[in-house]
């Protein structure tokens, strides 16, 4: 079986001229197999960071998520409130090769633009190398690529499960199921007799203060509840908390690599 990506030069020595891209000064490269990892342990990372004076980060999902059991998650939308994602299960050939596409283009020597305030794709990848001392890490290293340069757009096509053949996926797609969810809160100046009642905490005065409002994990039984109100819910929706202060509230699963707030927003951590 041959995908429309795949990568079979003597040695694996890529460049990105090989995976059809074309970042100029890019050395050639040996790429490892994909390193041994847990259905929890994420191999490679993409997440678009956009070029603005504060963007959400913490609250989006990343754009691909790929972990060890071969599991690729990507976002789908909102149901209401709730911001949803899908699962498909990939082929050992397909993992392998969206592994050398990444670790390649982490590697490349990508010159950044002269754009102000451009966005950057955050590449997180299980196995790259220090650059100090060129020892392969075993926690997986995030750089940042400007979206604008050469080859970084063709890397981003290349990362939609949507352009990929049938052959690519052992199954799926199919929702996914969060465990635990992130719940960000900002407090809503207006008053609204019809808000719709928190059943829990106060979400502004729980969880973890970011610059994104603070950050409150539901897990188990409150998760649950926490997505059914959502999805009946629309992101306008204005919430009232015990004690009758107001919010809106953003709701984001948890992936299967993050454990609280401190995980969001930092795909290698």
């Amino acid at each position: 079986m041959r995908m429309r990506t795949a990568l079979r030069a003597p040695a694996l020595a890529v460049t990105l001229l090989a995976l059809g891209t074309s970042c100029a000064d890019h050395q050639a490269t040996s790429v490892p197999e994909p390193p041994a990892a847990g259905p929890a342990d994420l191999l490679v990372g993409v997440r678009e960071i956009p070029g603005t004076p504060s963007p959400q980060i913490m609250r989006a999902l990343p754009r691909l998520s790929l972990y060890g059991d071969g599991r690729a998650i990507t976002p789908s939308g909102r149901e209401g409130a709730l911001q949803t994602a899908t699962v498909h299960r990939l082929t050992d050939e397909r993992v392998r090769e969206l592994y050398e596409d990444a670790y390649t283009t982490a590697h490349a020597a990508v010159e950044s633009p002269d754009v102000v305030d451009g966005g950057v794709l955050a590449l997180t990848v299980r196995g790259t190398k220090d650059g100090r001392t060129g020892a392969s890490r075993t926690t997986p290293d995030t750089r940042e690529l400007p979206l604008q340069a050469d080859g970084i757009a063709d890397f981003r096509s290349r990362t939609d499960p949507s352009g990929w053949p049938d052959e690519a996926f052992r199954s799926g797609p199919r929702p996914y199921a969060p465990t635990a969810l992130a719940v960000f809160a900002t407090p809503a100046d207006e008053a609204d007799a019809h808000s719709a009642a928190w059943p829990y905490d106060d979400p502004g005065r729980t969880g973890t203060p970011t610059r994104e409002g603070r950050c409150t994990v539901l897990a188990a039984g409150q998760s649950r509840t926490a997505q059914r109100l959502a999805r009946a819910a629309t992101p306008d929706t204005v919430w009232r908390a015990p004690g009758g202060r107001t919010y809106r509230l953003d709701f984001r699963p948890l992936l299967p690599d993050e454990k609280d707030c401190r995980d969001l927003g930092d795909p290698g951590r």
